[in-house]
Protein backbone atom coordinates (compact mmCIF):
# COMPACT_ATOMS: atom_id res chain seq x y z
CA UNK A 1 0.00 0.00 0.00
CA UNK A 2 2.69 2.30 0.94
CA UNK A 3 3.95 1.78 -2.74
CA UNK A 4 0.83 2.54 -4.47
CA UNK A 5 0.68 5.80 -2.30
CA UNK A 6 4.33 6.89 -3.47
CA UNK A 7 3.27 6.03 -6.87
CA UNK A 8 0.11 7.57 -6.63
CA UNK A 9 1.99 10.76 -5.52
CA UNK A 10 4.37 10.37 -8.41
CA UNK A 11 2.11 10.10 -10.77
CA UNK A 12 0.16 13.85 -9.64
CA UNK A 13 3.21 15.50 -9.15
CA UNK A 14 3.92 14.74 -12.90
CA UNK A 15 0.33 15.64 -14.30
CA UNK A 16 1.29 19.02 -12.53
CA UNK A 17 3.82 19.74 -15.19
CA UNK A 18 1.47 21.12 -17.81
CA UNK A 19 3.10 18.66 -20.20
CA UNK A 20 2.38 15.59 -19.14
CA UNK A 21 -0.37 14.66 -21.45
CA UNK A 22 2.01 15.91 -24.42
CA UNK A 23 4.86 14.10 -23.12
CA UNK A 24 3.24 10.76 -23.42
CA UNK A 25 1.61 11.27 -26.64
CA UNK A 26 4.64 11.86 -28.38
CA UNK A 27 5.56 8.01 -27.28
CA UNK A 28 5.66 6.45 -31.13
CA UNK A 29 3.73 3.45 -28.98
CA UNK A 30 -0.02 4.43 -28.46
CA UNK A 31 -1.05 5.61 -25.20
CA UNK A 32 -4.27 4.33 -23.68
CA UNK A 33 -5.50 7.02 -21.83
CA UNK A 34 -9.06 8.87 -21.72
CA UNK A 35 -8.80 12.32 -23.76
CA UNK A 36 -5.46 11.82 -24.29
CA UNK A 37 -5.29 14.09 -27.44
CA UNK A 38 -7.38 16.76 -26.13
CA UNK A 39 -5.40 17.57 -23.23
CA UNK A 40 -1.88 17.12 -24.80
CA UNK A 41 -3.47 20.01 -27.22
CA UNK A 42 -4.49 22.52 -24.45
CA UNK A 43 -0.89 21.44 -22.98
CA UNK A 44 0.57 22.61 -26.27
CA UNK A 45 -0.84 26.61 -25.95
CA UNK A 46 0.47 26.47 -22.64
CA UNK A 47 4.23 25.10 -23.41
CA UNK A 48 3.89 27.77 -26.48
CA UNK A 49 2.79 30.60 -24.54
CA UNK A 50 4.92 30.26 -22.16
CA UNK A 51 8.01 29.64 -24.18
CA UNK A 52 7.47 31.64 -27.28
CA UNK A 53 10.02 34.86 -26.75
CA UNK A 54 12.77 32.52 -25.86
CA UNK A 55 11.94 30.48 -28.80
CA UNK A 56 12.42 33.21 -31.19
CA UNK A 57 15.31 34.62 -29.49
CA UNK A 58 16.86 31.46 -29.41
CA UNK A 59 15.41 29.62 -33.36
CA UNK A 60 18.65 28.17 -34.33
CA UNK A 61 18.97 26.23 -31.30
CA UNK A 62 15.39 24.80 -30.91
CA UNK A 63 15.07 24.51 -34.76
CA UNK A 64 12.18 26.78 -35.00
CA UNK A 65 11.00 27.29 -38.16
CA UNK A 66 11.76 30.00 -40.45
CA UNK A 67 8.20 31.36 -40.91
CA UNK A 68 8.27 31.58 -36.86
CA UNK A 69 11.78 33.20 -35.98
CA UNK A 70 11.18 36.88 -36.65
CA UNK A 71 10.09 38.77 -33.86
CA UNK A 72 7.45 41.93 -34.85
CA UNK A 73 5.13 43.19 -32.23
CA UNK A 74 2.82 43.52 -35.19
CA UNK A 75 2.65 40.10 -36.33
CA UNK A 76 4.23 38.18 -33.50
CA UNK A 77 0.51 36.75 -32.14
CA UNK A 78 -0.50 35.82 -35.39
CA UNK A 79 2.96 33.50 -35.58
CA UNK A 80 2.48 32.51 -32.17
CA UNK A 81 -0.98 31.29 -33.26
CA UNK A 82 -0.31 30.21 -36.59
CA UNK A 83 2.74 27.45 -34.88
CA UNK A 84 0.15 26.50 -32.20
CA UNK A 85 -2.09 25.26 -35.33
CA UNK A 86 0.69 23.90 -36.85
CA UNK A 87 1.47 21.78 -33.46
CA UNK A 88 -1.75 20.47 -33.20
CA UNK A 89 -2.19 19.50 -37.08
CA UNK A 90 1.45 18.02 -36.37
CA UNK A 91 -0.06 16.04 -33.40
CA UNK A 92 -2.91 14.81 -35.87
CA UNK A 93 -0.64 13.03 -38.59
CA UNK A 94 1.73 11.84 -35.58
CA UNK A 95 -1.39 10.13 -33.73
CA UNK A 96 -3.41 9.22 -36.75
CA UNK A 97 -0.08 7.87 -38.71
CA UNK A 98 -1.78 9.03 -41.66
CA UNK A 99 1.92 9.80 -43.65
CA UNK A 100 4.14 7.28 -44.63
CA UNK A 101 7.10 8.13 -42.79
CA UNK A 102 5.64 8.14 -39.60
CA UNK A 103 4.13 4.58 -40.12
CA UNK A 104 7.54 3.39 -41.33
CA UNK A 105 9.55 4.90 -38.20
CA UNK A 106 6.91 3.83 -35.93
CA UNK A 107 7.26 0.35 -37.52
CA UNK A 108 10.65 0.37 -36.77
CA UNK A 109 10.45 1.42 -33.44
CA UNK A 110 7.93 -1.36 -32.07
CA UNK A 111 10.06 -3.71 -34.03
CA UNK A 112 13.79 -2.73 -32.34
CA UNK A 113 11.81 -2.42 -29.08
CA UNK A 114 10.07 -5.76 -29.14
CA UNK A 115 13.52 -7.34 -30.49
CA UNK A 116 15.15 -5.69 -27.13
CA UNK A 117 12.05 -6.70 -25.09
CA UNK A 118 13.19 -9.97 -25.82
CA UNK A 119 16.82 -9.72 -25.25
CA UNK A 120 15.95 -8.64 -22.19
CA UNK A 121 14.39 -11.99 -20.90
CA UNK A 122 17.70 -13.39 -21.01
CA UNK A 123 20.30 -11.10 -19.79
CA UNK A 124 20.17 -8.87 -17.05
CA UNK A 125 21.34 -5.58 -18.85
CA UNK A 126 19.27 -3.28 -21.91
CA UNK A 127 21.29 -4.06 -25.07
CA UNK A 128 23.02 -1.62 -26.54
CA UNK A 129 22.03 -0.12 -30.06
CA UNK A 130 23.64 -0.63 -33.13
CA UNK A 131 25.66 2.72 -33.85
CA UNK A 132 24.43 2.05 -37.58
CA UNK A 133 21.30 1.40 -37.24
CA UNK A 134 18.88 4.51 -38.30
CA UNK A 135 16.05 3.25 -35.81
CA UNK A 136 17.70 2.32 -32.43
CA UNK A 137 16.15 0.11 -30.13
CA UNK A 138 13.92 2.76 -27.43
CA UNK A 139 15.88 5.31 -28.60
CA UNK A 140 13.43 8.41 -29.03
CA UNK A 141 15.90 10.79 -30.68
CA UNK A 142 16.11 8.50 -33.55
CA UNK A 143 12.28 8.16 -34.26
CA UNK A 144 11.47 11.33 -33.73
CA UNK A 145 14.81 13.08 -36.13
CA UNK A 146 13.25 10.46 -38.80
CA UNK A 147 10.27 12.00 -39.18
CA UNK A 148 10.92 15.55 -38.25
CA UNK A 149 10.92 16.90 -41.95
CA UNK A 150 7.49 15.53 -41.52
CA UNK A 151 6.05 17.53 -38.99
CA UNK A 152 8.40 20.26 -38.36
CA UNK A 153 6.48 22.21 -35.74
CA UNK A 154 5.75 19.09 -33.41
CA UNK A 155 9.40 18.36 -33.72
CA UNK A 156 10.30 21.56 -32.36
CA UNK A 157 8.25 20.79 -28.90
CA UNK A 158 9.81 17.17 -28.92
CA UNK A 159 13.26 18.94 -28.76
CA UNK A 160 12.43 21.14 -26.20
CA UNK A 161 10.53 18.55 -23.92
CA UNK A 162 13.57 15.62 -24.29
CA UNK A 163 16.20 18.78 -23.50
CA UNK A 164 14.31 18.39 -20.10
CA UNK A 165 16.22 16.79 -17.23
CA UNK A 166 13.99 13.26 -16.24
CA UNK A 167 15.70 14.14 -12.19
CA UNK A 168 17.85 16.36 -10.62
CA UNK A 169 21.04 13.89 -10.55
CA UNK A 170 22.51 16.17 -14.34
CA UNK A 171 22.21 19.28 -12.50
CA UNK A 172 24.23 17.43 -9.21
CA UNK A 173 27.06 16.23 -11.77
CA UNK A 174 27.39 19.94 -12.98
CA UNK A 175 27.73 20.76 -9.18
CA UNK A 176 30.42 17.91 -8.62
CA UNK A 177 32.14 18.94 -11.83
CA UNK A 178 32.84 22.71 -10.66
CA UNK A 179 33.76 21.56 -6.97
CA UNK A 180 36.58 19.89 -8.91
CA UNK A 181 38.56 22.83 -9.90
CA UNK A 182 36.37 25.72 -7.88
CA UNK A 183 38.00 24.79 -4.45
CA UNK A 184 39.47 27.21 -1.30
CA UNK A 185 42.99 27.91 -3.48
CA UNK A 186 41.08 28.75 -6.26
CA UNK A 187 38.42 30.30 -4.95
CA UNK A 188 38.71 33.51 -6.57
CA UNK A 189 38.08 32.33 -10.18
CA UNK A 190 35.81 34.26 -11.90
CA UNK A 191 32.33 32.66 -13.24
CA UNK A 192 33.44 33.42 -16.74
CA UNK A 193 35.72 30.73 -17.00
CA UNK A 194 34.21 28.71 -14.41
CA UNK A 195 31.13 28.62 -16.97
CA UNK A 196 34.14 27.90 -19.60
CA UNK A 197 35.65 24.87 -18.05
CA UNK A 198 32.25 23.50 -17.30
CA UNK A 199 31.35 23.99 -20.69
CA UNK A 200 34.43 22.36 -22.42
CA UNK A 201 34.27 19.60 -19.81
CA UNK A 202 30.87 18.38 -20.56
CA UNK A 203 31.26 19.07 -24.01
CA UNK A 204 34.75 17.18 -24.54
CA UNK A 205 33.85 14.63 -26.69
CA UNK A 206 31.17 16.54 -28.97
CA UNK A 207 33.95 18.82 -29.59
CA UNK A 208 36.33 15.56 -30.56
CA UNK A 209 34.08 14.43 -32.84
CA UNK A 210 33.67 17.63 -34.92
CA UNK A 211 37.30 18.29 -34.55
CA UNK A 212 38.11 14.80 -35.52
CA UNK A 213 35.31 14.89 -38.34
CA UNK A 214 37.10 18.54 -40.05
CA UNK A 215 40.63 17.62 -39.67
CA UNK A 216 40.98 14.04 -39.57
CA UNK A 217 44.61 12.89 -39.37
CA UNK A 218 47.08 9.99 -39.00
CA UNK A 219 49.40 10.01 -35.97
CA UNK A 220 52.14 9.75 -38.52
CA UNK A 221 51.14 12.91 -39.77
CA UNK A 222 51.38 14.77 -36.75
CA UNK A 223 55.02 16.23 -35.67
CA UNK A 224 56.12 15.98 -32.25
CA UNK A 225 58.71 18.79 -30.52
CA UNK A 226 61.92 16.97 -29.26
Amino acid sequence: MHLKKKMKQRQLLMEESGVFHLCLILWPETVNLPNLQRYANREIEFLVMRQWKKWQKFADIVGLPQEYCTSDPQTDDEKQTNFILSCRSDLMKHVTTGDTAIRTARAHFLRDSKTAEEKLKHCDKLPKPSKDSKAHAFNLKAYWESIGADIPALFVLYYVLSCCAASEAGVERFFSTEGLFHDDVRSSISPVITIAVIRTRWNHDLVKRQYVREFPMDVKDVEFDE
